[in-house]
């Protein structure tokens, strides 16, 4: 990849680094069940095309996820307390959903059971889904480091094509951004992925975040065979570079030209619509003042992203400052207007939808 000079590096795509991703995924099999009962706090599974039963510890998230399914309220079972008790009452939820239990599929770790999916998701290796994303974008590398968190990955490719200049006169500025395509996939089939586009300015390290109408819904990947699957991260990621090099780009250097009138009034309003406690929404005032960027829709779109970056934000709010920003950015005609900013529903990401999944809904 060409020398970015002054901007931190990227991270190449490596067989070690795709070894590692892979790592924690290997840990999990995925195990069709054709019954299930409940034993003195265990699970007791009978695979798919096997009379041989087998107990497992429940991991919480498979405790949740199946007392939701058979319709048991947890609270319930830990008002019961006593442990025959607790087995006749699991037990006899279970035999109500009656055949409707062979939709699941257990996603197992050693002895136990980290939680489940349905039997139409087909397990894909993270390195899979990597190799895919980076059919789209020429000498494809990481942006940053890609991490592992819980049972998902995230990760954030670029690539030369995804660096821009911006020169304003007028502001007296010169701001590189390199910008990616980042994608977050649970690989175990607990929730749907999400793609976005992230732009990286160099000035202060700030990231902002926009989707581009490619959003997850659940199951709906996993109703897909996996080539069919894998052709899909490609096209979202290819779309992805389009959304950054058609729009991104170009609304940056809009909002660089674009005032708003009483900025006050739009961070409390924004910081509203997000969930921003009030202490959150000083420190995007505080960034306001940092610099001076002539009051312009990219000086308050920069306020968010570098108030992210403050060691007094709390973690939960540097995605909703992050999106916040992203979104100045993508809509900021919406602030010139006085219309509130916002954006639409994302399309579904995957839009088939499996027999098996609506039988069982």
């Amino acid at each position: 990849m060409q020398n970015l000079n002054e901007m931190e590096p990227t991270v190449a795509i490596t067989p070690e680094i795709l070894d590692r991703l892979d790592g924690e995924f290997l840990q999990y099999s995925f195990l069709q069940i054709h019954d299930i009962a409940y034993s003195d706090g265990k699970i007791v599974i009978t695979p798919e095309n096997s009379t041989a039963r087998r107990e497992y510890q429940m991991e919480p998230d498979a405790v949740e996820y199946l007392a939701k399914f058979v319709g048991l309220p947890l609270t319930y079972v830990a008002d019961v307390g006593d442990p025959a008790a607790v087995t006749m009452l699991w037990n006899d939820h279970i035999r109500k959903r009656g055949q409707d239990i062979d939709v699941l599929k257990a996603v197992v770790r050693g002895e136990h059971i980290s939680g489940f999916t349905v039997r139409s998701f087909h397990p894909l290796r993270p390195s899979a889904v990597v190799n895919a994303c980076r059919e789209a974008i020429a000498e494809c590398e990481f942006e940053r480091q890609p991490c592992v968190h819980g049972k998902s990955i995230e990760f954030a490719l670029t690539g030369p094509d995804l660096r821009e200049d911006f020169v304003n006169t007028t502001l007296g500025t010169t701001d590189i951004h390199r910008f990616s395509v980042g994608v977050e996939f649970n690989y175990v089939g607990q929730a749907s992925p999400t793609i976005g586009a992230y732009g990286h300015r160099h000035t202060c390290g700030n990231f902002m975040y926009s989707p581009y109408g490619v959003g997850g819904k659940p199951f709906q990947i996993f109703t897909s065979e996996p080539g069919q699957v894998l052709a899909r991260f490609t096209e979202c990621t290819r779309q992805g570079v389009e959304f950054i090099q058609g729009t991104m780009i170009p609304k940056i250097r809009a909002t660089m030209e674009a005032h708003i009138p009483d900025v006050a009034m739009e961070i409390a309003g924004i910081a509203k619509k997000y969930g921003l406690p009030e202490s959150v929404e000083t420190l995007v005032s505080e960034a306001y003042r940092t610099e001076n960027l002539g009051d312009t829709v990219y000086h308050m779109a920069n306020a968010f992203s570098r108030a992210a970056n403050n060691d007094r934000c709390p973690p939960q709010a540097v995605r909703k400052l992050q999106r916040a920003a992203g979104e100045i950015t993508v809509r900021y005609e919406a602030l010139e207007t006085g219309t509130e900013v916002g954006f639409e529903e994302a399309e579904l990401f995957f839009d088939e939808t499996a027999d098996d999944d609506v039988k069982h809904s």
